[in-house]
């Protein structure tokens, strides 16, 4: 009897880890595979109270390099809008955005937008990064390094994106992939926006609207 009872707690445990693995790849849109953790991921409703909570607060400043060495700090960017993305290589949904954020870049930096990307799982090598990078022609600023600055922002899952308007607050943050649609309004991710949406968010503050 003890025998049994030993095994059937075994495989009990075997498949509730099998259900818990089943659902995290069937969210690689949401989740990206640089996770290093999943723990706090798996409740979404947690982690976008992470975000919403930060929404009206002073973004936290930060030092980080690009690939050359040259370093940057969010301090630098007062006075423009500045969209922050977080990602991680070999994350699904963040090879998927790449596009839109692109856009976004090249539609706006002439007008007030600045847009940068953390590399923030630090699970990969330089030529890993580097790679992963070309292969996926990121075209905005790229930064490494920033598993710390990703905490300080509370990312646990890949791409999260931030907008930050002119006097330093975060108006703006959501997780998930995003895209232009053939109209050319950008689509939210599949969670939806938490707050407003985030093309309008762009265009109304670089148009001197209040945004926050």
């Amino acid at each position: 009897m003890e025998f049994f009872q030993k095994h059937k707690m075994l495989n009990i445990s075997k498949l509730i880890f099998i259900i818990g693995i089943i659902f995290i790849l069937s969210k690689p849109h949401l989740y990206g595979f640089g996770v290093e953790s999943y723990s706090d991921t798996t409740s979404i409703g947690y982690y976008l109270g992470l975000l919403e909570n930060q929404i009206g607060e002073m973004a936290p400043d930060w030092e980080l390099a690009d690939i050359d060495g040259n370093k940057y700090h969010l301090s630098d960017y007062k006075g423009k809008f500045v969209l922050l993305e977080f990602w991680a290589v070999g994350c699904g949904a963040c090879i998927k955005s790449v596009k839109a954020i692109n856009r976004l870049d090249s539609l706006y930096k002439n007008k007030g937008l600045k847009v940068i990307g953390i590399e923030s799982a630090q699970k990969a090598n330089e030529g890993q990064t580097i790679k992963f990078i070309n292969d996926y022609d990121f075209k905005y600023l790229t930064l490494f390094e920033g598993k710390v600055v990703a905490e300080n922002y509370e990312v646990k899952a890949f791409p999260s994106v931030f907008l930050i308007n002119k006097m330093g607050k975060i108006v703006y943050a959501n997780i998930g992939s995003i895209y232009f649609d053939k109209s050319g309004d950008l689509i939210e991710t599949d969670l939806g926006s938490i707050n407003e949406n985030l093309h309008e968010l762009i265009k109304r503050g670089l148009e001197n609207e209040d945004v926050f």
